[in-house]
């Protein structure tokens, strides 16, 4: 495998948070995400079921989008790296990637994710070592 994505193996993304105050940063990555024309509607937000007893709705616990292109998956990265640049200082976003039933997970702050492209092709190696 060259490690691109192809129609049958799409990889499944979810970006969460740590630190104070996730849900206001995860909306607000949320927002940066669109704003780039190719990543626009390509990203939901995964909000969890509100609790017994709670009238409002449930609460934004990470970002998902499902990836049909390495060059996708980098837009991604670098969009979530330009994003941590930008706003947050000593945040570390926690990247989850899923190809069918293999899954790697990494936990990066901006400086760690800023050769997105060193990051995709070590998340897809990593992924198709699980594979074998």
């Amino acid at each position: 495998m060259d490690g691109t994505p192809d129609a049958d193996r799409s990889l499944d993304v979810r970006i969460s948070l740590s630190g104070d105050d996730p849900e206001d940063q995860l909306a607000d990555l949320l927002e940066w995400i669109n704003d780039d024309a190719t990543l626009r509607d390509q990203t939901r937000p995964l909000i969890d079921e509100p609790q017994p007893g709670e009238l409002s709705g449930g609460t934004l616990q990470a970002l998902e989008s499902a990836v049909a292109s390495k060059e996708l998956l980098v837009a991604l990265i670098s969009s979530a790296a330009g994003w941590l640049t930008a706003r947050v200082t000593g945040r570390r976003v926690k990247i989850q990637v899923k190809r069918g039933d293999s899954e790697v997970s990494l936990e990066a702050d901006a400086k760690q994710l800023v050769r997105a492209d060193d990051v995709v092709d070590s998340i897809l190696h990593r992924l198709d070592a699980r594979d074998e």
